[in-house]
């Protein structure tokens, strides 16, 4: 989920919507952000996100995150 949309909604916004979704609970969500500190994730973290990648990141680094979430 990318952080920054734009106008109106962000990414944080849309995932604490999904974690009101009883069947959405659990479902891995990926903050895809420029916000780079380490406090930047741990708020993301504590807004429902289950994994985090900073920009710029390589094509390789989305796969293995991706891959470990999907065998987990």
């Amino acid at each position: 989920m990318e952080i920054n949309l734009g106008e109106g909604l962000n990414g944080v916004d849309i995932v604490e919507q999904i974690r009101k979704i009883d069947r959405y609970e659990n479902v891995p969500i990926i903050a895809l952000t420029g916000y780079a500190l380490n406090s930047d994730r741990d708020n993301f973290f504590k807004c429902g996100f289950t994994h985090y990648l900073a920009k710029p990141f390589e094509k390789s680094q989305l796969i293995e995150l991706l891959n470990s979430t999907v065998y987990a």
